[in-house]
Protein backbone atom coordinates (compact mmCIF):
# COMPACT_ATOMS: atom_id res chain seq x y z
CA UNK A 1 0.00 0.00 0.00
CA UNK A 2 1.16 3.55 -0.64
CA UNK A 3 1.54 6.15 2.12
CA UNK A 4 -1.50 7.47 1.22
CA UNK A 5 -3.54 4.53 2.19
CA UNK A 6 -2.03 3.84 5.36
CA UNK A 7 -5.08 6.21 7.08
CA UNK A 8 -7.71 3.83 5.57
CA UNK A 9 -5.78 1.12 6.56
CA UNK A 10 -5.59 2.05 10.22
CA UNK A 11 -8.73 3.13 10.41
CA UNK A 12 -10.01 -0.36 9.16
CA UNK A 13 -7.62 -2.08 11.35
CA UNK A 14 -9.60 -0.10 14.64
CA UNK A 15 -12.47 -1.20 13.16
CA UNK A 16 -11.94 -4.92 12.18
CA UNK A 17 -9.85 -5.24 15.52
CA UNK A 18 -12.02 -3.43 18.26
CA UNK A 19 -9.36 -1.49 19.18
CA UNK A 20 -10.53 1.99 20.19
CA UNK A 21 -8.38 5.48 19.91
CA UNK A 22 -7.26 5.09 23.35
CA UNK A 23 -5.92 1.26 23.12
CA UNK A 24 -4.63 2.27 19.90
CA UNK A 25 -2.18 5.12 21.55
CA UNK A 26 -1.02 2.57 24.11
CA UNK A 27 -0.02 0.01 20.91
CA UNK A 28 1.72 3.12 19.35
CA UNK A 29 3.31 4.38 22.08
CA UNK A 30 1.38 8.07 21.60
CA UNK A 31 -0.75 10.25 23.70
CA UNK A 32 -4.48 9.67 23.24
CA UNK A 33 -4.66 13.62 21.79
CA UNK A 34 -1.85 12.68 19.21
CA UNK A 35 -3.76 9.84 17.60
CA UNK A 36 -6.93 12.04 17.46
CA UNK A 37 -5.31 14.72 15.88
CA UNK A 38 -3.65 12.25 13.24
CA UNK A 39 -7.32 10.62 12.63
CA UNK A 40 -9.17 13.72 12.46
CA UNK A 41 -6.43 15.29 10.19
CA UNK A 42 -5.09 18.15 12.29
CA UNK A 43 -2.29 16.46 12.43
CA UNK A 44 -0.07 15.56 9.68
CA UNK A 45 1.01 11.94 8.84
CA UNK A 46 4.79 11.89 8.19
CA UNK A 47 7.01 9.31 6.94
CA UNK A 48 8.10 9.02 10.29
CA UNK A 49 4.91 8.38 11.93
CA UNK A 50 3.82 5.97 8.64
CA UNK A 51 7.12 3.95 9.52
CA UNK A 52 6.07 3.56 13.20
CA UNK A 53 2.29 2.42 12.31
CA UNK A 54 3.55 0.41 10.04
CA UNK A 55 5.86 -1.15 12.30
CA UNK A 56 3.89 -2.04 14.78
CA UNK A 57 0.57 -3.21 13.71
CA UNK A 58 2.43 -5.12 11.25
CA UNK A 59 1.11 -3.50 7.94
CA UNK A 60 3.24 -2.42 5.01
CA UNK A 61 3.47 0.42 2.71
CA UNK A 62 5.50 1.70 -0.01
CA UNK A 63 7.91 4.60 -0.07
CA UNK A 64 9.14 5.33 -3.35
CA UNK A 65 11.27 1.82 -4.42
CA UNK A 66 11.63 1.51 -0.75
CA UNK A 67 9.00 -1.43 1.43
CA UNK A 68 9.94 -1.17 5.03
CA UNK A 69 13.37 -1.69 4.24
CA UNK A 70 13.08 -3.89 1.52
CA UNK A 71 14.63 -2.98 -1.86
CA UNK A 72 12.57 -3.42 -4.59
CA UNK A 73 13.82 -4.07 -8.02
CA UNK A 74 13.52 -0.47 -10.79
CA UNK A 75 10.68 -1.37 -13.25
CA UNK A 76 12.45 -2.79 -16.38
CA UNK A 77 12.91 -0.57 -19.22
CA UNK A 78 10.36 -1.86 -22.14
CA UNK A 79 12.38 -1.86 -25.27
Amino acid sequence: MKISELMDALENYMETEGVSQKELSLKLGWTPAAVNDLLKGRSPLGIKRALHIAKTLGLRFEIGEEVLGETVPPPTAKE
